[in-house]
C-alpha cells in the first residue's frame, strides 16, 4: 500500500482501537487519528428527488451546498428517463443534468446514476433496465469529462416481490434472474469506451445462514456455487450495504452486520463497500427505531460514522459510508442545529 498524506498511520488505527476498547474516546490521540481516517474515506448520500431539484431555481445550489457542508463526495442520484422520437431511451432534461454534474464536479462531488425497482429483477423488465443503462452510457458519450456520471448504480431490492416471498423454486428463480440482470449490466458497461463504475445497493443479509450454518440465499452461477452476496460482490465495482442500525459497534450493530461482506470483498479482491446509515424518522414496524438516527441527532450520527470508520478501516474493501437520504438527513441536521430533535 502506498502511504501518502491522506493515509492514516498504523499508529492512528492502533490508537483508535485501543481507545474504543477502553471507552476513552474523548482523550489521547482521538482528534488527530479520526480526522486522518475521515480524510481517507468517502462519504456518499442517496438522493431521490431529481425532478424537484432540477425544476427549482435554487434546487441544485441547495443540494450541492448541503452536500459540501456534510462532506459528501459521492451522490447517488435518481435518474429520470424518457423515449426520444425514435423510441430510444434517453436521460430526461440532459442539459439540466449536465449542468448539475458539472457544478458537482467543480466541488469534488461524483454523481452516480441511480435507478432501480423490485420488478427490475424479472426477465420481462430486463430490456427496460438495459435500455436505461445504455441511456447513461450514451449521455456520457456526448458530455464533457466534467459533465459525466461517475457510475451506474442499481437499487433493485428483489426481496419485495411476491415471487421472492413465496420461497422455494419461485424465490430461486428471482435470485437467478437478479444475478443475470446485474451481470448483463456489468457486461454492457464493460463494452463502453469511457470508463464508468457499476455499483449496487444490497441488504446485509444476502449472506445470512440458518441455524446449521447453511447459506439461505445461494445459486450456482457461471459454474460457481456461492451465496448471493458473494456472487454480486464479484460482479460489481462497489456495493452500498444497507446495514442499518443506530449504533456503530457492538452486538447487532452496523459494523457487526457488515463484517461478512467486508471480509468477503477482501478475500475476493473485488468490490469496495459503502456502509449505509439510515436517517428517516422511525414509524414503528416499517422503520423501527433501532435502524435509524432519524429520532436521535446529527451529532449521534457523526459520532457513529467516526466510530465505524475507525474499526472498518482494517478492511481493504471499506470505501466509506453512505447516508440515506438527502431530505431526511437535511431535516435531522436542521433539527439538531435548532435543538428540536425531540420534536421530530
Amino acid at each position: 500500500m502506498t502511504i501518502d498524506s491522506k493515509t492514516p498511520s498504523r499508529y492512528a488505527y492502533t490508537c483508535i482501537l485501543l481507545l474504543l476498547s477502553a471507552g476513552l474516546l474523548q482523550i489521547g490521540c482521538l482528534s488527530t487519528s479520526l480526522s486522518a481516517v475521515k480524510e481517507s474515506r468517502l462519504r456518499a448520500m442517496w438522493f431521490w428527488h431529481t425532478e424537484e431539484m432540477l425544476n427549482s431555481d435554487s434546487g441544485v445550489e441547495e443540494v450541492l451546498s448541503f452536500a459540501t457542508e456534510q462532506n459528501i463526495d459521492h451522490l447517488f442520484v435518481q435518474i429520470l428517463t424518457e423515449e426520444d422520437g425514435n423510441g430510444v431511451t434517453q436521460i430526461s432534461d440532459p442539459s439540466g443534468m449536465r449542468a448539475f454534474i458539472n457544478l458537482a464536479t467543480k466541488r469534488g462531488i461524483k454523481i452516480h446514476a441511480l435507478d432501480g425497482a423490485p420488478e427490475f429483477a424479472l426477465p420481462n423488465k430486463h430490456d427496460t433496465v438495459l435500455s436505461r443503462v445504455q441511456a447513461v452510457l450514451n449521455f456520457n458519450e456526448t458530455a464533457h469529462a466534467s459533465e459525466r456520471f461517475h457510475a451506474v448504480r442499481m437499487d433493485i431490492e428483489p426481496y419485495v416481490l411476491d415471487e421472492w416471498r413465496l420461497g422455494g423454486a419461485s424465490q430461486q428463480g428471482v435470485i437467478n434472474n437478479f444475478l443475470k440482470i446485474n451481470q448483463d449490466i456489468a457486461d454492457l458497461i464493460a463494452q463502453n469506451v469511457n470508463p464508468i463504475e457499476f455499483g449496487i445497493d444490497i441488504p446485509f443479509w444476502f449472506d445470512a445462514q440458518d441455524k446449521n450454518g447453511t447459506y439461505k440465499f445461494t445459486a450456482k452461477y457461471k459454474g460457481k456455487y456461492a451465496n448471493l452476496a458473494t456472487h454480486l460482490i464479484r460482479m460489481v465495482d462497489n456495493v452500498g450495504l444497507m446495514a442499518y442500525r443506530n449504533k456503530a459497534t457492538g452486538p447487532n450493530s452496523t459494523f457487526e452486520l457488515s463484517r461478512g461482506e467486508l471480509k468477503m470483498a477482501d478475500q475476493e479482491n473485488a468490490a469496495t463497500v459503502f456502509i449505509g446509515f439510515e436517517t428517516i424518522l422511525p414509524d414503528g414496524d416499517g422503520i423501527p427505531e433501532k435502524i435509524t438516527f432519524g429520532h436521535l441527532s446529527n451529532e449521534a450520527l457523526n459520532d457513529a460514522v467516526s466510530e465505524l470508520e475507525a474499526v472498518a478501516s482494517e478492511y481493504r474493501s471499506f470505501n466509506g459510508v453512505a447516508l440515506h437520504h438527502y431530505k431526511s438527513l437535511k431535516a435531522l441536521v436542521e433539527a439538531s442545529d435548532n435543538g428540536t430533535v425531540d420534536s421530530l
